[in-house]
Protein backbone atom coordinates (compact mmCIF):
# COMPACT_ATOMS: atom_id res chain seq x y z
CA UNK A 1 0.00 0.00 0.00
CA UNK A 2 2.87 2.36 0.72
CA UNK A 3 4.14 1.81 -2.80
CA UNK A 4 0.75 2.85 -4.18
CA UNK A 5 0.75 5.98 -2.04
CA UNK A 6 4.26 6.86 -3.26
CA UNK A 7 3.21 6.40 -6.87
CA UNK A 8 0.12 8.58 -6.35
CA UNK A 9 2.25 11.28 -4.76
CA UNK A 10 4.69 11.12 -7.67
CA UNK A 11 1.79 11.36 -10.09
CA UNK A 12 0.42 14.38 -8.28
CA UNK A 13 3.81 16.13 -8.52
CA UNK A 14 4.15 15.23 -12.22
CA UNK A 15 0.64 16.46 -12.99
CA UNK A 16 1.43 19.79 -11.30
CA UNK A 17 4.62 20.05 -13.34
CA UNK A 18 2.65 19.22 -16.48
CA UNK A 19 0.10 21.93 -15.73
CA UNK A 20 2.88 24.50 -15.24
CA UNK A 21 4.64 23.45 -18.45
CA UNK A 22 1.40 23.63 -20.42
CA UNK A 23 0.82 27.17 -19.16
CA UNK A 24 4.36 28.10 -20.18
CA UNK A 25 3.74 26.48 -23.58
CA UNK A 26 0.62 28.61 -23.90
CA UNK A 27 2.72 31.74 -23.37
CA UNK A 28 5.19 30.52 -26.00
CA UNK A 29 2.31 30.12 -28.49
CA UNK A 30 1.22 33.67 -27.79
CA UNK A 31 4.76 35.08 -27.93
CA UNK A 32 5.49 33.06 -31.11
CA UNK A 33 8.85 31.95 -29.71
CA UNK A 34 9.33 28.76 -31.71
CA UNK A 35 12.62 27.66 -30.13
CA UNK A 36 11.29 27.87 -26.57
CA UNK A 37 8.01 26.34 -27.74
CA UNK A 38 9.89 23.30 -29.04
CA UNK A 39 11.84 22.99 -25.77
CA UNK A 40 8.61 23.22 -23.80
CA UNK A 41 6.94 20.62 -26.00
CA UNK A 42 9.86 18.24 -25.38
CA UNK A 43 9.52 18.73 -21.61
CA UNK A 44 5.80 18.03 -21.84
CA UNK A 45 6.44 14.85 -23.82
CA UNK A 46 8.87 13.61 -21.17
CA UNK A 47 6.37 14.35 -18.40
CA UNK A 48 3.59 12.54 -20.24
CA UNK A 49 5.83 9.49 -20.71
CA UNK A 50 6.73 9.52 -17.02
CA UNK A 51 3.05 9.78 -16.10
CA UNK A 52 2.26 6.87 -18.41
CA UNK A 53 4.90 4.74 -16.69
CA UNK A 54 3.60 5.66 -13.23
CA UNK A 55 0.04 4.87 -14.32
CA UNK A 56 1.08 1.39 -15.45
CA UNK A 57 2.78 0.75 -12.10
CA UNK A 58 -0.29 2.02 -10.26
CA UNK A 59 -2.60 -0.26 -12.24
CA UNK A 60 -0.40 -3.30 -11.50
CA UNK A 61 -0.42 -2.55 -7.78
CA UNK A 62 -4.18 -2.02 -7.73
CA UNK A 63 -4.70 -5.29 -9.57
CA UNK A 64 -2.55 -7.11 -7.01
CA UNK A 65 -4.53 -5.48 -4.18
CA UNK A 66 -7.82 -6.56 -5.79
CA UNK A 67 -6.58 -10.12 -6.08
CA UNK A 68 -5.50 -10.11 -2.45
CA UNK A 69 -8.78 -8.41 -1.48
CA UNK A 70 -7.07 -6.39 1.19
CA UNK A 71 -8.71 -3.31 2.64
CA UNK A 72 -6.75 -0.91 4.79
CA UNK A 73 -7.28 2.52 6.33
CA UNK A 74 -4.83 3.89 3.78
CA UNK A 75 -7.45 3.29 1.07
CA UNK A 76 -9.16 6.54 2.08
CA UNK A 77 -5.87 8.40 1.67
CA UNK A 78 -5.23 6.85 -1.74
CA UNK A 79 -8.74 7.82 -2.85
CA UNK A 80 -8.08 11.37 -1.68
CA UNK A 81 -4.88 11.50 -3.74
CA UNK A 82 -6.72 10.03 -6.72
CA UNK A 83 -9.40 12.71 -6.43
CA UNK A 84 -6.74 15.44 -6.39
CA UNK A 85 -5.18 13.92 -9.51
CA UNK A 86 -8.58 13.88 -11.26
CA UNK A 87 -9.14 17.56 -10.47
CA UNK A 88 -5.67 18.42 -11.76
CA UNK A 89 -6.29 16.37 -14.90
CA UNK A 90 -9.43 18.40 -15.61
CA UNK A 91 -7.48 21.66 -15.22
CA UNK A 92 -4.76 20.30 -17.50
CA UNK A 93 -7.37 19.38 -20.11
CA UNK A 94 -8.67 22.97 -20.15
CA UNK A 95 -5.18 24.39 -20.67
CA UNK A 96 -4.43 21.73 -23.28
CA UNK A 97 -7.64 22.57 -25.19
CA UNK A 98 -6.64 26.23 -25.20
CA UNK A 99 -3.18 25.30 -26.50
CA UNK A 100 -4.81 23.20 -29.21
CA UNK A 101 -6.81 26.23 -30.34
CA UNK A 102 -3.68 28.40 -30.33
CA UNK A 103 -1.84 25.79 -32.39
CA UNK A 104 -4.69 25.63 -34.91
CA UNK A 105 -4.66 29.43 -35.20
CA UNK A 106 -0.90 29.37 -35.75
CA UNK A 107 -1.25 26.71 -38.45
CA UNK A 108 -4.00 28.74 -40.16
CA UNK A 109 -1.75 31.80 -40.07
CA UNK A 110 1.08 29.84 -41.67
CA UNK A 111 -1.27 28.52 -44.34
CA UNK A 112 -2.50 32.05 -45.01
CA UNK A 113 1.08 33.31 -45.35
CA UNK A 114 1.92 30.54 -47.80
CA UNK A 115 -1.19 31.36 -49.81
CA UNK A 116 -0.23 35.04 -49.91
CA UNK A 117 3.31 34.23 -51.07
CA UNK A 118 2.07 31.89 -53.79
CA UNK A 119 -0.83 34.21 -54.65
CA UNK A 120 -3.48 31.53 -54.48
CA UNK A 121 -6.84 33.08 -55.14
CA UNK A 122 -9.91 31.11 -54.26
CA UNK A 123 -12.90 31.80 -56.43
CA UNK A 124 -16.12 30.28 -55.35
CA UNK A 125 -16.19 26.80 -56.86
CA UNK A 126 -19.97 27.05 -57.27
CA UNK A 127 -22.15 29.62 -58.92
CA UNK A 128 -25.32 30.79 -57.28
CA UNK A 129 -27.32 28.09 -59.06
CA UNK A 130 -24.98 25.40 -57.70
CA UNK A 131 -22.99 24.63 -60.84
CA UNK A 132 -19.24 24.33 -60.62
CA UNK A 133 -17.19 27.08 -62.22
CA UNK A 134 -14.54 26.37 -64.80
CA UNK A 135 -11.74 27.32 -62.42
CA UNK A 136 -11.69 26.78 -58.67
CA UNK A 137 -8.19 27.89 -57.72
CA UNK A 138 -6.01 30.22 -59.73
CA UNK A 139 -2.37 29.82 -58.75
CA UNK A 140 0.21 32.41 -59.73
CA UNK A 141 3.51 31.66 -58.07
CA UNK A 142 5.46 34.61 -56.74
CA UNK A 143 8.77 32.79 -57.10
CA UNK A 144 8.16 31.69 -60.68
CA UNK A 145 10.78 32.91 -63.17
CA UNK A 146 8.14 34.08 -65.61
CA UNK A 147 7.05 36.93 -63.35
Amino acid sequence: MNELINILKQQLVKYKELEQNLKIQQQMFIAADNKKLQEQTNKIEMLVNQLKSLERKKQKIRELNRQAETVSPKDVYTESLSDKIKILAQAIKKVSDCNKTLLNNKMNSIQFSINVMTKVTDDSPYQSDGEATARGNNKIKMFDRSI
